[in-house]
């Protein structure tokens, strides 16, 4: 979280996407990343993090996408991510760029299978609309354990993912 500080009156930016923050008063204030280059900057002056129901509903959103992982149901997996060309994923060795590119990749790749065990997951909302989660994944006899990340964002219909990231490091790294 940002230190209390007057709100800017812009937000520089060369990127046409990104709105110009207006307002003058001061507050609390939070850069969300979305994606590995962009950020978001909300206003937290009545932060309401981790309210009940969106933890609760995001958290289902989650599930539902690593069933459909172990299962490789392609097509869940589809739909619980957001459909822009804006999207990003970084693999252990690969990176889609855009809802084409990873649909291409998703229809080439098996599921992980139902040997996958999760630890470690922590589901974090910032409002009703925005959501963080976490976790860490094991295969047994692997000497890998895997870190996921993924970024949410609660539209009109459902939670979608709109950036992940998944990598390994050998297990019992602590990387303290």
């Amino acid at each position: 979280m940002l230190p209390n500080r007057p709100a800017p009156n812009r937000l520089e930016s060369n990127n046409p996407s990104l709105h110009q923050t207006q307002g003058d008063s001061p507050g609390t204030w939070a850069a969300l990343r979305v994606g590995v280059t962009s950020c978001i900057l909300v206003r937290m002056d009545e932060p309401v993090v981790d309210a009940a129901e969106a933890v609760a509903e995001l958290t289902e959103a989650f599930m539902v996408y690593e069933a459909a992982l172990v299962a490789g149901d392609v097509a869940t997996m589809g739909e619980s991510f957001w459909d822009d060309q804006r999207l990003v994923r970084y693999g252990i060795a690969n990176q889609q760029n855009g809802a084409v590119a990873l649909a291409a990749w998703r229809a080439r790749q098996p599921g992980v299978g139902a040997d996958r065990t999760l630890s470690e997951t922590q589901v974090t909302t910032f409002g009703t609309a925005f959501g963080i989660v976490t976790t860490v994944f094991r295969y047994p006899g692997r000497p890998m354990k895997g870190r996921q990340s993924q970024c949410w964002v609660r539209g009109a219909d459902r939670w979608r993912v709109v950036s992940a990231h998944v990598s390994e490091i050998p297990d019992g790294d602590s990387l303290i």
